[in-house]
């Protein structure tokens, strides 16, 4: 399997498009992290409008 093949990359296209498109959602939204959110959690997280974190989340990129 060719690990630069476009088909690669295909299923990856469509979880950031998905962030994208909640970015682009006109009502405002609103993000509650109570645990970790980490990797494309925080991506979620960031994409939309409100954010609100408990004390003792974890946030990792």
């Amino acid at each position: 399997m060719d690990p630069v093949a476009p088909d690669a990359y295909e299923g990856m296209g469509r979880i950031y498009d998905s962030f994208y498109r909640l970015g682009q959602v006109r009502v405002p939204t609103i993000a509650a992290v109570r645990g970790s959110a980490v990797g494309a959690g925080m991506n979620m997280l960031l994409a939309t409008d409100l954010r609100i974190v408990a004390s003792d989340a974890r946030l990792i990129a």
